[in-house]
């Protein structure tokens, strides 16, 4: 889902593994659902760029659904659990 053309072509090959995360049933409140999104956002993308250190995936959050993608399985299961 919106994944820049350089990364989306990483996935075909076989060590690539994908996922997306619907976050927009997670809570009912709007508000709490934007403040979510901020949170896992941060200051200008500061939070964003730290989890795509740690985990080794590339994060990508667009409306109600987070695009995380990486060439290792452990990444995206940490990448998922923090969403």
């Amino acid at each position: 889902r919106s994944i820049p053309v350089a990364q989306a072509i990483k996935i075909l090959d076989d060590d690539w593994v994908s996922d997306i995360v619907k976050i927009g049933g997670l809570v009912r409140n709007k508000e709490r659902f934007v403040k979510r999104r901020q949170r896992l956002l941060g200051q200008d993308g500061s939070t964003l760029k730290a989890l795509e250190l740690v985990t080794g995936c590339y994060i990508l959050v667009q409306g109600n659904t987070v695009s995380i993608m990486g060439n290792n399985f452990q990444g995206l299961k940490q990448a998922r659990q923090v969403v």
